[in-house]
């Protein structure tokens, strides 16, 4: 809460109005998640001048120290996607570039491996790598004899490289092939990412796609002969879809024996960025009221096929090993406490174009987050002069890392307030209360072993629920930025 005078603190019932308020203004409005950033918004980044060797240091300090034993994911970008009309397959927020060429993707890959050499000095021995994650972008546009380069390009900053490690790359149905797949497995990565959205070939074609059930189909057998794990991503909310085809996608996914499906509401929010869906399909895209019934639709059919629910998007089956799936539980447990070692969590290292950067400490030394330019031009700019590439970033205050561990929590529908308690010295339950009696009321949460549970509509309103408890800390950001 602003801070305020003592007579200028509001009762119960002015606070129990403002969040009538809010959640009556806001559900109003398509949701954007906050998958990829928690908070604050990158929209608040105003950070330049991003001292890496500060926090490395501050990083050790609290290791040696304090007992904070944290590990690394590393996230490589690789920003290149086939060209689509309408552009970014209509839809997709996250900076990319058209590829026009293989030289330049040759050229990047030279950049990135220069990144890497700069960063290799900073790193290397400093954090116990925990996860590799190649995204996009589109991964899987290399050539099948550039992945052994990409692991190199890896092992130039992690010099005590675990042969074990957990490695994901992403792709899109239609680049992958059988001799490719082997390339990527021979190299050592173990899970494929596919970004298939949707199976039906006609609803596809909104995407500007040439994409077939077909080609997918084909992608998780090779999958299957040649022993790669593999996560599907579908996305409901999408034009003309009806609980039909979404039933129809996911029967056929399930079927094939996919462990893990991560299925997205259509994010076409975006206030200073908007889709081209979001501004030329608004009118074919389902309601809000008919997405939600999406949601509990999809929900119901894949627990229902023995899959459980990891997040508000996450579904894994019950008999699969989430320790396969380390990188996306790893995302969301930046910092947490565990009973025999104290304080634990992970810190996000990204290398690459539009690349993000989180490095979390503790209240003590909360940390900052920061993104790599999203121009390729700047981008390569700032490799050859030998700089690392940084945009913008973040410096988070005590409250700010306290916000982004509870939007990680939410995303996870579950607040662990006996956590909260040791990270932070106070009870989140108290701490928001005019928040959960509303919640509570509306049958979004239940508070059950003293835990916070998102349930029924609030399982699906995760990002509304998130901006609202960090509302309050967003009107200070945006009078300090002013």
């Amino acid at each position: 809460m602003l801070d305020l005078k003592p007579e200028e603190i509001p009762s119960d019932q002015e606070l129990r109005s403002k969040v009538m308020n809010y959640l009556e203004k806001n559900s109003k409005f398509r949701q954007a998640n906050k998958v990829l950033f928690a908070h604050p918004s990158p929209f608040y980044w105003r950070e330049k001048d991003i001292d890496l060797n500060r926090f490395i240091e501050e990083r050790e300090f609290l290791r040696t120290y304090k007992n904070v034993d944290k590990n690394t994911n590393l996230y490589v970008s690789i920003p290149f996607c086939l060209k689509t009309n309408p552009s970014k397959c209509g839809y997709c927020l996250f900076p990319s570039h058209d590829f026009t060429n293989y030289g330049e993707v040759e050229k990047y890959l030279m950049s990135l491996e220069k990144e890497s050499i700069i960063y290799a000095d900073k790193f290397d021995n400093k954090c116990n790598l925990a996860s590799v994650y190649f995204g996009g972008g589109t991964p899987n546009i290399l050539k099948a004899k550039d992945y052994p380069k990409l692991i190199g390009i890896v092992k130039n900053i992690f010099s005590d490289f675990p042969e074990d490690i957990e490695m994901t790359l992403e792709g899109i149905p239609a680049l992958f092939t059988e001799k490719k797949l082997k390339s990527i497995r021979d190299c050592g990565i173990k899970r494929i990412s596919m970004g298939v959205q949707q199976l039906n070939d006609e609803l596809i074609k909104y995407s500007g796609r040439k994409q077939t059930k077909r080609q997918v189909l084909d992608v998780i057998g090779w999958c299957e002969k040649i022993g790669l794990e593999l996560s599907v991503d579908l996305i409901y909310g999408w034009p003309e879809q009806n609980e039909e085809s979404l039933l129809n996608d996911l029967k056929v996914i399930v079927d094939q024996g996919v462990k893990h499906i991560t299925h997205y509401e259509l994010n076409i929010a975006g206030k200073y960025c908007p889709s081209y869906f979001a501004q030329n399909l608004k009118d074919k895209i389902p309601s809000i009221e008919d997405t939600i019934n999406l949601y509990h639709s999809s929900k119901n059919f894949l627990l229902s096929k023995g899959y459980k629910q990891l997040t508000s998007y996450d579904f894994m089956k019950d008999d699969g090993n989430d320790e396969n799936f380390l990188f996306e539980k790893n995302v969301r447990n930046v910092l947490s406490y565990d009973n025999e070692r104290g304080f634990v969590g992970t810190d996000m290292l990204g290398l690459g174009f539009g690349a993000l950067n989180c490095l979390t400490g503790t209240f003590e030394k909360p940390g900052t987050i920061y993104i790599n330019h999203i121009d390729l031009e700047k981008y390569y700019s700032c490799i050859e002069k030998d700089n690392l590439p940084f945009m913008t970033g973040y410096l988070y205050e005590d409250k700010d890392l306290k916000l982004a561990v509870l939007f990680h929590m939410i995303q996870s529908l579950c607040i662990d307030v006996k956590i909260c308690e040791k990270l932070f010295n106070t009870n989140v339950v108290d701490d928001y209360s005019h928040i959960w009696k509303v919640l509570t009321e509306m049958g979004w949460i239940k508070i059950k072993d003293g835990n916070i549970h998102f349930i029924n509509n609030g399982e699906f309103r995760t990002p509304l629920i998130q901006g609202l408890i960090a509302n309050e800390r967003k009107k200070e950001i945006e009078v300090a930025i002013s």
